[in-house]
């Protein structure tokens, strides 16, 4: 079966298109036929105005229209489109939802950071939701991050919170949502004596990939708080230059890294793994359940 998913976040727009089949041994696998990313970056709007602008919009319908037609070229049986911070904040987020998806003929839904948070659920590997030790989850996203505690298999939290790094940018993050990121971590973690720690994302994937480190293997707090000592005081062309960085993860990957460390520290843990999961492959997953029963 072919199954795709569009994830419209605040920093990019994404099309995974996947062929799905169940194993001997029940297990969902999903095997990549194509892949694309665009980065509109809704969230400079957004968290700068308050809404989004015309000349986004107009970009976003003509990416979802290519995504359309790709869907359509690899006899897609079944997809859904999600949009996650960005439009969910945007004041015109309605009005530009119903414009975009009329216009590329895609029908586009704002999920709430509780449904995000459980998509990114989905794309995550068994034997890291049944560790026998807590694990916490972390997404960070541009306009959002989500954070969920597993233990034995069971979800005991999940929180979305109003930081990411497109808002960190446009300093638009409210100094009581950071208060509440940092309490919450605090009281989630004082039942335990250790934590183990996964994330997600762009951002982290690309560290990881910095890292040179071989798939499985857990990133150290460390790398992540040494890049970004080392990434702060360049600019952007710097970054780009020095470290080999697309212009679109060179402005976002600083103020991702210091959410990351922030939490990390909060949540005393010294290492977290970057399984490769997202939004788009938690959307499929989800149609293949919902296509099985």
């Amino acid at each position: 079966m072919r199954l795709a998913a569009i994830d419209v976040g605040s920093n990019a727009a994404r099309l995974l298109i996947c062929e799905v089949h169940t194993d001997t041994s029940g297990c969902v696998q999903l095997q990549r036929i194509n892949q694309l990313r665009v980065p509109v970056r809704l969230g400079l709007d957004v968290f700068t105005t308050g809404a989004v602008s015309i000349e986004k919009a107009v970009m976003l319908a003509d990416t979802l229209d290519v995504f359309k037609r790709l869907i359509q070229l690899h006899e897609v049986e079944r997809f859904r489109a999600c949009a996650t911070s960005a439009l969910r904040d945007a004041a015109n987020g309605e009005e530009i939802t119903q414009m975009v998806s009329e216009k590329a003929g895609v029908e586009i839904e704002i999920i709430s950071g509780q449904e995000e948070a459980e998509l990114m659920m989905h794309s995550l590997p068994e034997n890291m939701l049944r560790k026998t030790i807590p694990t916490l989850f972390i997404d960070v996203g541009g306009g959002s991050t989500e954070l969920a505690l597993f233990f034995k298999g069971k979800k005991v939290y999940a929180q979305s919170f109003n930081i990411g790094t497109l808002r960190m940018l446009a300093d638009s993050v409210k100094t009581t949502e950071w208060k509440k990121l940092k309490k919450e971590v605090v009281a989630q973690i004082a039942p335990y004596k250790s934590i183990a720690a996964v994330g997600s994302g762009g951002n982290i994937g690309k560290a990881f990939s910095m890292s040179k480190l071989k798939e499985g293997k857990a990133l150290p707090a460390t790398f992540l708080e040494t890049l970004y000592n080392d990434l702060k005081p360049l600019s952007v062309p710097e970054r780009i230059n020095q470290y080999q960085l697309k212009e679109d993860r060179a402005d976002v990957l600083v103020p991702a890294l210091s959410i990351y460390n922030q939490i990390l520290e909060l949540a005393k843990v010294d290492k977290i793994f970057v399984p490769k999961i997202s939004v788009s492959e938690g959307i499929i997953r989800q149609l293949m359940m919902q296509k099985e029963s």
